[in-house]
Formats: C-alpha cells, structure tokens, sequence
C-alpha cells in the first residue's frame, strides 16, 4: 500500500535565466499537489538533478517510475527521456543512499 506521494508530471521551464519546476504530485487518496520550485543551474540536466534529490531527501515522496517529464521550449511542451531518466536515477540513487544510511 502506497503511504506516500506519487510524481505524477515535471514541467521545466527557463525563466530570467533560472530553472523553474512545476511538480504535480498525487496522494495515496488520488488528490493532486502542485509544487514550484526554482534552481540555479549551468544547464537543464543539473537543475533536473538538484530537484530530484531535494525532493527525494523530503521522504513524502515514494514513487517516480511513471512520471512524465516535459520541458517548454519557445512556448512549447514537448517530453524528455533523457531527463527523465535522469530524474529517476537520481531519486533512485538518492533514496539507496538514505536506506544504506538508515540501517
């Protein structure tokens, strides 16, 4: 039984030279939570890396695997594998390293 928040869709977009992230996630009850979050970063995949692990630091958050990840260029949306897989791995690794440190 899931007791966490799911990662249901990230939204990235490049604002006065800042990542901003839209993070929609549902409750275990199926109730949406919508997140903003800014990050300084050089390039797209850093800033991907900085939220994942803040958000897996958190520990409401339980699952990542069927996120949809889509990044806004020139006022379009369009899907990302590379970053989400990017997004999962580091969640994933996050996550590893606080059950190492747990037990």
């Amino acid at each position: 039984m899931q007791s966490g928040y799911e990662i249901d869709q990230v939204f990235i977009r490049k604002r006065s030279g800042r990542y901003e992230f839209l993070i929609v996630s549902l409750a275990p009850s199926g109730a949406p939570r919508r997140e903003t979050f800014t990050y300084d970063a050089p390039n797209t995949l850093t800033a991907v890396q900085k939220a994942s692990r803040q958000l897996a630091g958190r520990g409401d958050t339980e699952q990542v695997d069927k996120l949809r990840l889509r990044v806004e260029t020139r006022g379009s949306l369009h899907d990302d594998a590379s970053l989400k897989r990017a997004f999962v791995e580091t969640f994933k690794d996050v996550r590893d390293d606080m059950d190492d440190n747990f037990l």
